[in-house]
């Protein structure tokens, strides 16, 4: 999930507490990435383009892939942190959201990935099956990130309908019907996302099983 308003709309302090946030855990993560494996900045390569790939991708509702809790458990916190930034960064620059909402977004999605990630390395130790474990962090994860949404939304004061995806947003609707409609599409989306998600972590466990070795996974 993530945030469609364009630029004008947010309230400035909103925004700049976003842009805030985001630089300060972006300082924290460029400190705490030096200590981390090297080879990471190849994975965060190949996952931030799948990222950028999936939320490209018009599925003609207000929902799209996300990937972000693969991201969270293949990258960990911080570099999953600097992948979200440069895929909503490429996506705002091709009009896929405003500049301001950038931080915000950044950090929406960096809160999937870690949702993600510590849920699932803590139901791992619980369900045996990967792909159950996988499927059920992701759906949390993104429900979680839809209930962030509508808060944001809320908060803001803006026409909620100025959040919809292109194809919803005409007019003026109440922050009840923007929960509603966010819900509606985010609970099965997420849900798909969760096979989706479970599909290529055992893809990639099968072609790299050093991979998931290394961190424990």
């Amino acid at each position: 999930m993530h945030i469609h308003i364009p630029d004008g709309f947010l309230p400035i302090w909103l925004w700049v507490l976003g842009y805030m946030l985001m630089m300060l855990f972006i300082y924290i993560a460029l400190t705490k990435i030096n200590e981390d494996n090297p080879k990471k900045i190849v994975w965060a390569s190949a996952i931030a383009a799948m990222m950028l790939v999936a939320m490209s991708i018009p599925l003609g509702i207000p929902y799209h892939l996300n990937l972000t809790v693969l991201a969270g458990i293949i990258l960990g916190p911080w570099w999953s942190l600097l992948a979200c930034f440069v895929v909503n960064g490429v996506l705002a620059s091709f009009g896929h959201g405003g500049i301001t909402i950038v931080g915000l977004n950044t950090l929406i999605t960096w809160f999937e990935a870690l949702t993600g990630l510590y849920l699932y390395k803590n139901l791992r130790k619980m369900l045996e099956k990967a792909s159950i474990t996988v499927g059920i962090s992701t759906w949390t994860s993104l429900t979680l990130s839809a209930l962030l949404v509508i808060g944001l939304v809320a908060v803001s004061g803006v026409n909620p309908a100025l959040a919809m995806h292109h194809e919803t947003s005409t007019g003026q609707i109440s922050i009840t019907t923007f929960a509603f409609l966010t819900l509606f599409f985010a609970l099965p989306g997420a849900a798909v996302e969760g096979v989706i998600t479970a599909l290529i972590l055992a893809y990639i466990k099968r072609v790299r099983p050093t991979l998931f070795e290394e961190e424990g996974l």
